[in-house]
């Protein structure tokens, strides 16, 4: 977020030299945007922790394309392979959205149903500026619920591409250790 974004390099310098796992998801404005890290803010927190330590997974849509990672599922996974389950019974395809019309008894009864009904949630329309990117395979517009969070007819806000700016990022691999969260959720994990 943006209070911590400045630290992100020195906390996953930190978990590789302790031999730790970093998972970062970042902060999406569900209330209000005051924390949201700023463009520059977001892709410097990346590219500091990504010369600290070594992606071990990435399925955060925009930052698979500016590292070339085109083994993720093509955008985000939230919906696909994941789902939140409020306390009311109420289930969300992202844990950073509020409101679904799937809801746990719907989900026992119908579950294949449902569970088009939630992937659907999150399938927003492809932006033109998006439909000739070069990554398109891999981002797919980006988080969906950072777009609609934002603007669901616009791509991804850290979209590189739209700002013709892409980051230099140091990406050094470490083999995967099959971690929970490290392919359902927009999120990415460091290590040593």
């Amino acid at each position: 977020m943006k209070g911590n974004s400045s630290q992100m390099g020195k906390l996953a310098q930190l978990a590789a030299s302790m031999n730790l796992n970093l998972r970062v998801n970042v902060y999406k404005a569900v209330a209000s945007r005051l924390y949201q890290p700023s463009y520059e803010e977001f892709w410097g927190a990346i590219c500091d922790m990504a010369k600290s330590a070594c992606f071990i997974a990435c399925s955060e849509p925009v930052v698979s394309a500016a590292i070339g990672n085109r083994g993720q599922v093509k955008g985000n996974p939230c919906g696909k392979r994941s789902f939140r389950v409020h306390p009311d019974g109420g289930i969300v395809a992202c844990v950073y959205l509020q409101q679904g019309s799937v809801k746990v008894t719907k989900m026992i009864a119908d579950h294949i149903a449902q569970e088009q009904i939630l992937a659907d949630s999150l399938k927003l329309p492809l932006p033109d500026v998006c439909r000739e990117c070069l990554y398109l395979d891999i981002c797919n517009g980006g988080c969906a619920s950072r777009r609609i969070l934002n603007d669901p007819n616009k791509p991804d806000e850290y979209c590189f591409m739209v700002r013709e700016n892409r980051p230099q990022i140091e990406t050094r691999w470490r083999e995967s250790k099959d971690l929970v969260h490290e392919d359902y959720l927009c999120t990415m994990i460091f290590s040593g």
